[in-house]
């Protein structure tokens, strides 16, 4: 039994630490309407563009994926991050929006939810067109993955 409360007492202060890590992360105050927009172009769309749903100012968003060092997230955008910034969970990834040389919006996004993991490490402002395909979860039949590809507006226009 006493096995078990600690267990839980270990598990509760690091879902705890998990929360005041992401809320650190996600502090511009972009974070839940950008969520909110994303939900909303899945289920509506199948495609959208990144501007309406970050519908703030920003210049690149780069797509970073777990176990990258904070090193290596800093070089790839180009500019320091505030806060901790390796994730070491497959399951989770950052979408980091930067406008000019500073982060606007840093997100840990579930691979559940939307999953970026075919779209471009980089995606600039001016090309931010995106499709939405929906398959069946492999592991779970009342499911679908949701996966998001970048796509070029010739490229939507060949296949309508």
């Amino acid at each position: 039994m006493r096995r078990y409360k600690v267990a839980f007492y270990v598990s509760l202060l690091a879902l705890i630490g998990l929360f005041i890590v992401q809320a650190s992360r996600e502090s511009s105050g972009y974070a839940q309407a950008f969520r909110t927009n994303l939900n909303e172009a899945i289920q509506a769309n199948s495609t959208f563009r990144m501007t309406d749903v970050a519908n703030f100012e920003w210049d690149r968003m780069y797509r970073i994926d777990p176990y990258m060092p904070r090193e290596a997230i800093e070089e790839i955008i180009g500019t320091k991050l505030k806060g901790s910034a390796e994730l070491t969970d497959e399951l989770f990834y950052q979408l980091i929006f930067v406008k000019e040389d500073e982060v606007v919006l840093n997100i840990i996004m579930d691979g559940i939810t939307a999953d970026f993991s075919s779209s471009k490490r980089m995606t600039e402002r001016a090309a931010s067109l995106f499709r939405i395909e929906k398959i069946p979860d492999a592991y779970a039949a009342d499911r679908e993955t949701v996966l998001i590809h970048n796509v070029m507006e010739g490229d939507l226009a060949a296949k309508e």
